[in-house]
């Protein structure tokens, strides 16, 4: 099961395990930076939000204590001490359904009283876009508006974007848009089966260099974090019993022996009893001590760590947790600049000069982008053993920054070196995927690099025509492009 939880910044997604009991996420406020505990536990199989006492839980603005955690249902959730608001939202980790509608007006409202689509679970309107001088706007109502997972209010949409409100999931294609399946969800507008690619090209002064330009393939170098726990106490171990009562008896014994020689020579008037009495005194004091010292030591040990320590060690691992956050946002570029998006190469082919610069000596030769998903880190993180660890909040602290070792919307790829043969099976999308991938082809490797061969059915050559003139379907003086059965013998001669 995965939930997410979105604050007036950003939105988070969170998979929840199948085998623990109980699950902890760690969030940092936005208005007092700091962390806050939020617990989720399960019981029969299904798992449950609880009210604390850092978060107050509702469910349709009643209050609840506890509330059971089903698919497509929000909740929300209020910080105690900063009542800061975050939104929560479950989902099936089931492979979603999905319809593709076309985009025939310069406008789709989204929402209860809406004549394009209806969320029948909101109280009004959620948001609205809009076509203004050839650009499409999105503007949010009264719920929070995430593109990419990032919150906003007001925005141009491009190819490709994820639109989230409320629940509802859009994938925006300018001119048609995909909506994810969900309860009380109904569509009005015209349905589509197949699906051409459309360019979705800026004018150069309007985008970042980084927008158009293509980056050399960088491999990328496996990284290790190393959490430590020898500079500091981090186990909280105890003082050994055998070496306090060792210490004890040592004294006792010490102490009674200067008492026993002060009597003898008091005895023996070898000295007197106003002679001796500061020995006798401290003697006794010293018996004392050794015997309530053990009791001491060992109500000391029950404490739990300096507060001090505790602070000092968990600055340490808010320091770790940036350092992985470096670690990933670095990768995740490298990731992205060596696969890079088709609305990205329809930027590059028509902005740069500079295309065709990929080498079939590079490693991730003719491995092109599906789309994107949430991947592992190539970071190997080194951490103590938590089962030692009596501090829950700095335990529960390492576990989340384990759970954090994911780059998100990493490129999803297939290497076509090594799935030689491939098929798609949803009819309605073939012409989309081959598009995208002929696109990302001819962007990153030139000619003389790859050779693109067409073989289609007389009956689809109008779909495929767009490609006939590339320069990677010439070979001398043979177009690698057939559709009637000379053309076929000859390719294949």
């Amino acid at each position: 099961m995965k939930i997410l939880i979105g604050n007036n910044k950003k939105l988070k997604s969170y998979y929840l395990p199948n085998n623990n009991y109980e699950y902890h996420i760690i969030y940092r406020s936005i208005i007092d930076n700091e962390e806050k505990d939020l617990k989720i536990s399960k019981q029969d199989d299904k798992w449950y939000l609880t009210s604390t006492l850092n978060f107050s839980l509702y469910e349709n603005n009643q209050s609840l204590d506890m509330a059971q955690i089903r698919p497509n249902h929000n909740y929300t959730l209020i910080i105690n001490d900063c009542n800061e608001k975050l939104f929560l939202y479950c989902q099936t980790t089931t492979r979603v359904k999905y319809r593709n509608y076309k985009i025939d007006t310069n406008s789709v409202k989204v929402g209860k009283n809406s004549d394009d689509i209806i969320i029948n679970d909101s109280y009004d309107n959620m948001f609205i876009i809009e076509k203004v001088n050839n650009n499409w706007y999105i503007r949010k109502s009264r719920y929070n508006l995430y593109i990419n997972n990032i919150s906003v209010d007001n925005t141009i949409l491009s190819l490709g974007d994820e639109i989230f409100c409320n629940g509802l999931r859009l994938v925006w294609y300018i001119d048609y848009i995909r909506v994810i399946r969900k309860p009380h969800l109904q569509v009005l507008l015209p349905k589509i089966d197949t699906i051409s690619i459309k360019s979705n090209v800026l004018p150069k002064e309007t985008l970042n260099k980084s927008d158009y330009v293509l980056e050399p393939y960088t491999p990328i170098n496996r990284e290790r974090i190393v959490i430590d726990n020898t500079k500091d106490n981090l186990n909280n171990k105890d003082i050994p019993s055998l070496l306090i009562m060792g210490i004890s008896f040592l004294l006792a014994i010490t102490s009674i022996t200067s008492l026993i020689a002060s009597i003898i020579d008091i005895a023996n008037n070898n000295s007197t009893i106003k002679e001796e009495l500061p020995i006798i005194i401290i003697s006794i004091v010293l018996i004392i001590i050794s015997i309530i010292f053990p009791l001491i030591t060992k109500k000391w040990q029950k404490k739990k760590p300096n507060n001090e320590y505790k602070e000092e060690y968990l600055n340490y691992l808010n320091n770790k947790e940036e350092e992985l956050n470096n670690l990933l946002q670095k990768q995740s570029l490298i990731l992205n600049n060596n696969n890079p998006s088709s609305d990205k190469c329809l930027n590059i082919i028509d902005n740069s000069d500079a295309i065709g610069t990929r080498s079939i000596k590079d490693s991730n030769f003719l491995e092109v982008r599906l789309g994107t998903s949430d991947i592992k880190a190539y970071i190997d993180i080194d951490t103590p053993n938590t089962s030692l660890i009596k501090d829950n909040e700095i335990k529960y602290k390492i576990s989340n920054i384990l759970d954090s070792n994911i780059i998100r919307s990493a490129p999803l790829t297939i290497s076509l070196t090594t799935k030689i043969t491939s098929f798609l099976i949803d009819n309605s999308f073939k012409t989309y995927y081959i598009d995208m991938l002929i696109i990302q082809l001819i962007t990153l490797y030139n000619s003389n690099q790859l050779k693109l061969v067409f073989i289609v059915n007389e009956n689809n050559n109008r779909i495929w025509d767009k490609y006939k003139y590339l320069v990677h379907t010439f070979s001398e003086d043979i177009r690698l492009f057939a559709y009637i059965k000379e053309d076929r013998i000859k390719i294949n001669d």
